[in-house]
């Protein structure tokens, strides 16, 4: 995806994109822990949100779908499975972003 991605708006484009996920994301996953600690289900599932457009625009397919499970869950009234899902975001989110920084030359 970031190839074509590249091929469509260029690799500077795509790589100033990157850094703002990087930039944003570590602030709106702590949000997403922070509003589960507080029993807030609705501000998690809008920061997943928030993630999934984020990730899915750069085509960060398992962070974006991810992130969209967290909202399913929410829509369901599954809200005991929120916190393991949104682990499983950190971490997705955690090897994408080293991903990101190797290709681009971002900083660490």
């Amino acid at each position: 995806m970031l190839i074509r991605l590249e091929g469509q708006i260029g690799r500077n484009e795509v790589a100033a994109l990157a850094g703002m996920l990087l930039a944003q994301t570590p602030d709106r996953l702590a949000e997403i822990h922070r509003a589960l600690a507080a029993g807030d289900a609705a501000g998690a599932r809008q920061g997943a949100h928030d993630i999934a457009s984020t990730a899915g625009n750069l085509g960060i397919t398992t962070v974006a779908a991810l992130a969209q499970e967290l909202e399913q869950k929410y829509n369901e009234g599954a809200l005991e499975d929120l916190p393991p899902v949104a682990a499983q975001i950190d971490d997705a989110y955690h090897a994408a972003a080293e991903q990101l920084k190797a290709r681009y030359g971002l900083p660490a």
